[in-house]
């Protein structure tokens, strides 16, 4: 007897399990169409479907005694709470609890606190676990929380189950308690995994901008997203479901398209972008549209999928860009300078014709990817510059290369005589900018303003009728050779020299004499003049003056004697002098280092003094200055 009657259990236990698994897959399927049309919300109508899940199995249930029924009702309410929450519980456990009340018994009481409990247990590992996802290890210890719960309850005094029959249903009782649970936990979590990401793929597809549609192999839509049907004026893309393109499109487009897609799926050859200009409701749309074919395991052409996207922005952004590169194309055609760009590394990226046509030499190596040393050696081996030094030719090649990567401007001239500026700017990328322009007429101009200056700079700074410096380029002169006495500690010399009665001799022979002999002092200071840096000059009239830095007395002396030794030589006639030649009178002066500091008047004062001296005594003759206080002015004559 006890053995049919745990055969009985274990029989209506089974067939609750199958029937509680049943239901579950069901409402997977038809949840979300449920919660569409029924209007209701998910944990409403989850509890609702749990709370007739639970029914049924109160319906398949084994009376065990008189009014006392084993099923597994608290599989569903426990369910109903762990995954819809306390209302979800609440609803199940209310229409478990109504129709429980309606079947009577003795066990009545007892199985109505039994739903209660679990719904309690159910919303209270709800709140426990919150936000935090529920896995298949929480499923199994839920599981077998609800099975201990119930078992207690079934041994509590409240249990109107005797104890040959307890004794007879416990382990079969226990068993499937927590075998049903775990299946229902598990199946339901896996079913609202799967439902997720369903639900995240379809609001994926239907809410994305882009065209997403799928075909039966009739070519009738089955699914198209918000963005088709709102394209073709279409309130709700379920409007569309069956038509096809002959219906949302003119004649002529749709038999295109209806031809396209019958090719498509007789021979599986997809379609990759395919772009069309389209006229809609916005005016002239570009679109770009890929379709592929769709079969079922069994290879059975089952209908095509398709995405479309409006590429009407992209395609005016390459108009534009093409319009960009023919402008730029032609303002480099037509600009004068040769523009050249290179990379951070050295690499020519770009250049125009301008830019070859300035280096003809090496024009056939600069072509993009040539590296700016490769090309300045060929520029050495041909020798396109003649500003190359000879044995530094790869110092010359590392200076150039290096410039490529700072700002700088330059001008060099090739071999065949012309000048280039060449500019490099360096942009935020670290590439370089070249900017090459031919300025021969410009260069030329430069230099011949150049030497002009320099011609007229001579001219105002020399006496035109003896050659040599006149008095504003002596004056000048003395001033920067104190300046660099003083800084140097070096000494300086000033030599005063007057032509002896040179007025009587310009009376008695006229002027062109008296200058043929101011012409003859200014060819023997000429004569003189051994250095660079000594400066010898027309003072005034017949005064002349000799600068002679870094020379000493001694030295001063020599210079002068050596101008009377000149003019003895010439011998040129004077017969108003006393020598009965032309003769002249010096004074010399002479700053010594740790002297005091003295202005170039005080130096002309003192050489003046010292001529003035020379004048006294004779004429042709050369007196040094001195202080006064000590030896007085001395006097060298040849």
């Amino acid at each position: 007897m006890v053995i049919d009657i745990v055969e009985s259990i274990w029989q209506a236990l089974f067939e609750n399990l199958a029937a509680t698994a049943l239901l579950i897959s069901v409402w997977a399927h038809f949840h979300p169409r449920l919660e569409k049309r029924l209007c209701l919300s998910r944990s409403v109508l989850f509890g609702a479907w749990m709370g007739g899940t639970a029914i049924i199995s109160i319906m398949l249930s084994v009376e065990i005694e008189p009014g006392v029924h084993m099923d597994f009702r608290n599989a569903a309410v426990s369910m109903s709470g762990l995954f819809g929450g306390p209302i979800s519980a609440l609803v199940t456990a209310l229409l478990v609890f109504i129709y429980r009340v309606h079947m009577g018994g003795a066990g009545t009481v007892f199985g109505t606190a039994g739903i209660f409990a679990t719904a309690l247990l159910s919303a209270g590992a709800y709140h426990l676990w919150g936000d935090r996802p529920l896995t298949a290890i929480r499923v199994l210890i839920y599981a077998g929380v609800i099975s201990v719960s119930s078992l207690l309850l079934v041994l509590s005094p409240i249990s109107p189950i005797s104890a040959a029959d307890l004794h007879a249903t416990i382990i079969p009782i226990t068993a499937m308690s927590f075998l049903t649970e775990a299946v229902a936990g598990l199946s339901i979590l896996k079913i609202r995994d799967y439902a997720e990401e369903r639900d995240l793929l379809r609001a994926a597809l239907a809410q994305s901008p882009d065209y997403h549609y799928v075909k039966d192999a009739k070519l009738g839509f089955k699914f198209v997203n918000e963005a088709v049907a709102v394209h073709n004026g279409y309130r709700e893309p379920e409007q569309m479901i069956g038509l096809t393109d002959m219906d949302i499109a003119d004649a002529a487009r749709g038999n295109r398209l209806v031809t396209e897609e019958r090719q498509l799926l007789a021979t599986g050859i997809a379609i990759h972008n395919k772009e069309e200009q389209v006229e809609t409701l916005g005016g002239l749309r570009w679109f770009s549209t890929s379709k592929v074919r769709l079969s079922d395991e069994s290879g059975r052409v089952i209908g095509l999928a398709g995405v479309t996207h409006d590429i009407t922005e992209r395609k005016r952004l390459e108009v534009e860009l093409t319009n960009s590169k023919d402008l730029l194309a032609r303002a480099m055609s037509e600009m004068s300078d040769g523009l050249a760009m290179f990379d951070s590394n050295g690499h020519l990226v770009f250049c125009n014709a301008q830019y070859l046509g300035c280096f003809p030499l090496t024009a056939h190596v600069r072509v993009p990817g040539a590296h700016i040393r490769a090309i300045l050696k060929t520029a050495i081996e041909r020798g396109e510059f003649v500003s190359v030094p000879r044995g530094g030719e790869q110092a010359w090649i590392e200076a150039r290369a290096a410039a490529l990567f700072v700002n700088n401007d330059q001008d060099v001239k090739t071999a065949d005589g012309r000048w280039l500026s060449i500019r490099t700017r360096i942009a935020r990328d670290s590439s370089s900018l070249v900017v090459v322009t031919d300025v021969t007429a410009l260069k030329e101009s430069e230099l011949s303003l150049k030497d002009l200056t320099v011609r007229l700079k001579a001219m105002a700074e020399t006496d035109g009728l003896t050659g040599i410096a006149n008095r504003r380029a002596f004056d000048f002169a003395l001033q920067a050779a104190i300046r660099d006495a003083f800084s140097t500690s070096r000494p300086l010399s000033l030599i005063l020299i007057d032509i002896d009665q040179f007025k009587a001799y310009n009376d008695e022979n006229g002027h062109n004499a008296g200058d043929h002999c101011l012409q003859i002092f200014g060819e023997c200071l000429k004569q003189v003049k051994t250095r660079d840096r000594d400066m010898v000059a027309r003072y005034g009239g017949e005064e002349f003056a000799v600068i002679l830095p870094d020379t000493d007395l001694t030295g001063a002396i020599a210079v002068g004697n050596r101008m009377r030794e000149l003019l003895h030589q010439r011998a040129e006639p004077h017969s108003a002098s006393e020598r009965g030649i032309l003769t002249a009178s010096m004074g010399v002066t002479t700053w010594l280092t740790g002297g005091r500091i003295i202005e170039p008047v005080d130096l002309l004062d003192q050489a003046d003094k010292a001529l003035y001296q020379a004048k006294l005594s004779g004429r042709d003759c050369l007196k040094v200055w001195t202080d006064r206080t000590s030896e007085g002015i001395r006097t060298h004559a040849a």
